[in-house]
């Protein structure tokens, strides 16, 4: 069974057909939206440790300092690492400069694999999955969006 859960700047799935976790983050976050949305997830009973991760940023504004950056490494490394692929998505310049930031901070001392994509296709090819299952994807992130299930 697939879990969902939304609030104004995040939204989630669990799709274990695909052993798969797509996270949506929109508007302004900070490190707190994202630590609780790690929460939430954590928190779902159909997680898996050995899932990977999409996280898509691409409707989201950061509010985030170096010592937030920190605040976020220490957490994950703390209560979210596991070696997996961690996809993230983004689509604006400021967006991969975060992301990028955060990586060099990190300095590969987490052992999840993070890397930055501007298409979903890119996304999910470096994640191993087949290009049949792009279709679906797209649909479960426009559903993460929209709030509606789209059939």
């Amino acid at each position: 069974m697939e879990s969902v859960t939304m609030s104004h700047h995040f939204s989630y799935r669990i799709l274990p057909d695909q052993r798969l976790t797509i996270s949506r983050y929109a508007g302004e976050i900070s490190e707190n939206e994202v630590i609780a949305a790690k929460e939430a997830i954590k928190q779902d009973n159909n997680f898996n440790i050995r899932y990977h991760t999409l996280d898509d940023f691409s409707d989201a504004t950061f509010h985030i300092t170096k010592e937030s950056y920190m605040r976020v490494f220490n957490w994950l490394r703390d209560h979210y690492s596991w070696k997996r692929h961690s996809a993230i998505l983004t689509s604006t310049p400021e967006q991969v400069v975060n992301i990028t930031l955060f990586n060099y901070l990190q300095n590969g001392e987490l052992p999840m694999k993070i890397k930055i994509f501007s298409t979903l296709e890119a996304a999910l090819l470096w994640m191993n999955l087949p290009p049949s299952e792009t279709l679906f994807i797209r649909r479960v992130l426009k559903e993460l969006k929209t709030g509606q299930l789209i059939l």
